[in-house]
């Protein structure tokens, strides 16, 4: 497999790439650097090159003139990526201009963003500012589908987990909750020989429920909140998958993207419906202006039952911390597994196009079918 030269502006490499970061031995291309270079380990070892070696290019300028030069390798890196370590070399734009004729023009435009959703967000204009210039602009998935497929499949496998994860924890809190509300007939027949209504009472029901529903959530997202903020911070390690994530350019230590505020976003549509039908349910036949007319209803089924029911919840304390417990791991273990899965695939994607793409490419007419160094780019405008 023949080695790529990778040409670039090393001052301007650093917001694009992080191969930087990848130096085993010596050190990266600098600013001031001309005739300098730097390769992978694979191709090092191949060539029997070390730090210091000269390094022969030959070629053909743009203008049919033989293009050599003597370049010293500086900077040997070791990115992980068995293809790209016996492959890649890199060197100054300026040099690489001045060898071949270029007169300043290039083949390739790396684009990223301060974040991957900024470059989304304009896809449709960087391709018409593209059209307009003669010119291709792809985005990463284009430029690296097998990343994307892989991400894709992973997080299929992942999500059919997920689902299964949060069926059962649905499963098992509802449980927890009928069998809570079974073991209290005789006290329900007691408030009805009181003179208290069944509706009534299953409105206290609803109401002891949302109490607990509310305290569980907050300390599973408290619990959940704090350990993702923690993995934020230090990452997520799995021992043993070192080699199978350096195949695909993946870190060994994953960083999750995933917030607690995205968990209270999805809850907030549906809240007032919810709270509305406990209270007050609406049949098929019954519009949803029901709820606001009999709104004067239930607030005062609200405040009647409302200290009644939170008096329930402490009149049998290990009822209720054995239904909180159920309530908080639920939740704790959805938020995590959400972390992890975030974790995952935010970090393959980022680390993948980290290494030398950027989060989208415009290139010259053609240069993706023949990477030519005559197919070059014109002078772009509108951008």
């Amino acid at each position: 497999m023949a080695p790529l030269l990778w040409v670039l502006t090393p001052s301007a490499e650093g917001n694009i790439s992080t191969l930087s970061a990848t130096i085993s031995e010596g050190r990266y291309l600098e600013p001031s650097d001309e005739g300098t270079i730097v390769i992978g380990d694979g191709l090092a070892r191949n060539l029997k090159l070390k730090v210091g070696d000269g390094v022969v290019m030959l070629g053909s300028g743009t203008d049919g003139s033989v293009a050599a030069d003597v370049l010293t390798l500086v900077g040997i890196f070791r990115s992980g990526v068995p293809e790209l370590d016996r492959q890649i070399a890199q060197m100054p734009l300026t040099r690489f201009q001045e060898t071949f004729a270029l007169s300043g023009d290039v083949n390739t435009i790396a684009l990223k963003g301060s974040n991957l959703a900024d470059v989304v967000r304009v896809d449709a204009e960087l391709r018409n500012i593209a059209t307009e210039n003669g010119v291709l602009y792809r985005s990463w998935e284009e430029l690296q589908p097998a990343i994307k497929q892989m991400i894709q499949l992973d997080m299929s496998t992942s999500g059919m987990m997920y689902v299964t994860l949060v069926t059962v924890v649905v499963f098992i809190i509802l449980n927890t909750l009928y069998m809570s509300v079974l073991e209290r007939t005789r006290e329900f027949g007691g408030l009805m020989a009181l003179g208290m209504r069944p509706r009534l009472i299953g409105k206290m029901v609803w109401m002891e429920l949302i109490f607990l529903s509310f305290l569980g959530a907050g300390i599973g997202i408290a619990l959940g909140s704090a350990l993702t903020i923690y993995f934020l911070n230090v990452g997520i390690y799995i021992p043993g998958m070192e080699e199978i994530y350096a195949q695909w350019g993946i870190p060994s230590r994953m960083y999750p993207s995933f917030t607690i505020f995205s968990v209270l976003g999805r809850t907030d549509g549906n809240c007032r419906v919810d709270l509305c039908a406990w209270f007050y349910p609406l049949s098929p036949d019954i519009g949803a202006g029901t709820c606001h007319r009999n709104g004067f209803s239930m607030m005062n089924n609200f405040k009647i039952l409302r200290p009644l029911a939170w008096r329930n919840l402490w009149r049998n304390p290990r009822r209720t911390s054995i239904t909180l417990i159920v309530v908080v791991v639920g939740l704790w273990s959805v938020l995590t597994f959400a972390s992890l899965l975030a974790a995952w695939g935010s970090s393959s994607r980022d680390a993948a196009l980290g290494l030398l793409i950027g989060q989208g490419q415009i290139h010259a007419s053609g240069y993706m079918d023949d990477p030519n160094i005559e197919n070059l780019m014109p002078p772009l405008t509108g951008h």
